[in-house]
């Protein structure tokens, strides 16, 4: 078996309690009625949720060899996980609502219903990078130049295009007109990553490009500034975009494709690795803790889904938004080492394929 990476791990249960926190909407929004800058900043934070789980596999898979046949088998058993769970997930949430025909049931696994089962959209999006890394990785070894010129181009297709795009709506919304984003949407349709969450292969391309890379000490300087800094411009953007749509702007969705996530998930992997090497025995047991959570990251995704709406109405709304906070973050947390522990004890038995 190989050596646990304790980066990697860092960077699992990190995205896994970012995960739980924004599936139970825990960043209070507003308070009497006025935008909170923090709570935006917040959910802004937590736009890196599941790019952390892209990057950690990119990062992975930088030193190991992937066949298309291997890359294969593993796309086929996510694209069986997608299915199993999407068909148990709207079958609990179908039947809990009442609806118990079969033809709904399957309808909404299918087309991963919001609210039933639409937290699996990452799985696709997962054996996509998957089927991809054969080619990534054969570019790689063609030569240095080339494998840098690949990762810029994948990662100003979905980032610096998502930045035009999300600039353009701005501009509509502010000028009241649809016309900056029908003139971006002719640009857009020369980008082959446009419609199939562009974010995950590029998270995955640049978590196998730095892990193959030293770190320079002036990266290890500034790496805690960028994690601070970067939230920020989503935050400013979620507070504009609410305010100009008179309505909730959901900032973590929006900024999963961004530049500002791109730099967040960079900067938070560079501390995570410069903690790994440096790590002392004191150390060692968060370690541990942070491991047990990795071991069992996606039973935590999988099985957090289905306790979400109870956990939702425990956290106190209307009061002071910090009162809101601090229940969410426990919450959050209990139930990250719940849902791993139990992932543990169910690895011990056959179900353990389901749990992957």
């Amino acid at each position: 078996m190989a050596k646990r990476r304790i980066d990697i791990d860092l960077l699992k249960a990190v995205g896994c309690f970012l995960v739980i926190f924004y599936h139970l909407r825990g960043a209070p929004l507003e308070a009497n009625g006025q935008s909170l800058f923090f709570g935006h900043y917040l959910s802004a934070v937590m736009a890196s949720c599941v790019p952390l789980f892209f990057l950690s596999s990119g990062a992975l898979y930088a030193n190991r060899e992937l066949t298309f046949e291997k890359a294969l088998r593993k796309a086929l058993l996510l694209v069986f996980l997608t299915l199993f769970w999407a068909v148990v997930s709207a079958a609990v949430f179908d039947v809990t609502h009442g609806e118990t025909s079969l033809t709904t049931i399957l309808t909404d696994a299918l087309t991963l219903r919001s609210k039933r089962a639409n937290h699996l959209w990452f799985l696709p999006a997962l054996a996509t990078s998957y089927l991809a890394a054969p080619v990534l990785i054969a570019v790689r070894k063609s030569g240095e130049r080339v494998w840098n010129q690949v990762v810029l181009l994948i990662v100003f297709l979905a980032f610096g295009m998502g930045a035009l795009a999300n600039f353009a709506t701005v501009l509509d919304l502010a000028l009241d007109t649809k016309f900056f984003a029908n003139s971006l949407g002719i640009l857009q349709r020369f980008n082959l990553l446009r419609d199939a969450h562009p974010e995950a292969l590029a998270f995955f391309a640049l978590g196998m490009w730095m892990d193959r890379r030293e770190l320079p000490r002036r990266a290890l300087k500034i790496a805690p500034i960028v994690l601070i800094l970067a939230p920020i411009p989503l935050a400013l953007r979620g507070m504009t975009m609410a305010a100009l749509a008179g309505e909730s702007y959901d900032t973590t969705w929006g900024g999963m494709c961004s530049l500002p996530t791109m730099f967040f998930v960079a900067a938070l992997y560079v501390i995570a690795r410069s903690w790994a090497e440096g790590m002392s025995e004191r150390d060692s047991r968060l370690g541990r803790s942070v491991s047990f959570v990795a071991r069992n990251s996606f039973a935590v995704y999988i099985l957090h889904w289905f306790v979400r709406p109870v956990l939702f109405d425990l956290i106190p709304r209307g009061v002071a938004p910090y009162e809101t906070l601090l229940v969410a973050l426990a919450l959050s947390a209990i139930t990250m080492f719940a849902c791993a522990a139990l992932g543990s004890l169910i690895k011990r038995t056959p179900l353990r394929v389901l749990f992957a």
